[in-house]
């Protein structure tokens, strides 16, 4: 009975009907891409985190310290840490720009690691930038372009950059420098704002 009388209230309205039905239909394919994306979604998620970021504790500091500075607040917990740059900066070629995060690294980086979509890892580069395939695409570079680099507390203005290689990423939108290369690229001291800690295995 409850069919007929649904079956009959399409009928007397047909385009109500139509939006219920592209409703129930609608719900049902979102719930299924929903439960087909989970699996991939927390492969992406253990790539970033045990092959990128293996870090623990991240603990960003209120200002640009020296590399020492950091190292010796990371020393008090008695557990491996590493001093990085982590700032926003600004990126602009010809009349184009675009906003990112820059990573300044230190030189084989254990903590924080530069990896790309097909599993292959670099070193931070130490006389040009390297910069995410989004970054690229929006500023239309590719490797051996020059773009302008500013970041306020970090450089004074506008600073030149030449494009070591572009990478494409499973999450963010980075680019990258090693620390040792700030003075020379960015006219600046080597400055950092963030220490990363590893914690120890209790086993051990």
């Amino acid at each position: 009975v409850q069919a007929r009388i649904g079956l009959r209230s399409m009928g007397r309205s047909p385009f109500r009907g139509f939006l219920i039905v592209l409703a129930v239909v609608f719900a049902f394919s979102m719930t299924s891409s929903m439960m087909n994306f989970m699996p991939q979604f927390d492969e992406v998620l253990d790539t970033q985190f045990e092959e990128i970021q293996v870090y623990d504790v991240q603990l960003t500091l209120d200002r640009f310290v020296t590399p020492i500075q950091a190292a010796d607040a990371g020393e008090r917990f008695s557990v491996p840490t590493e001093a990085v740059c982590q700032t926003a900066v600004t990126i602009r070629h010809d009349n184009l720009t675009d906003y990112t995060v820059l990573y300044g690294l230190p030189a084989g980086s254990a903590l924080y690691r530069i990896r790309d979509n097909d599993g292959d890892f670099y070193d931070p580069p130490d006389n040009a930038i390297l910069l995410n395939k989004r970054t690229a695409a929006n500023l239309h570079v590719t490797p051996g372009d020059w773009v302008e680099l500013n970041s306020p507390g970090l450089t004074n203005g506008f600073v030149r950059l030449r494009v070591a290689g572009v990478i494409s990423e499973l999450l963010g939108q980075n680019c990258y420098l090693s620390l040792e290369s700030f003075p020379k690229l960015l006219h600046s001291e080597t400055a950092v704002n963030t220490v990363l800690m590893k914690a120890e295995d209790e086993e051990k």
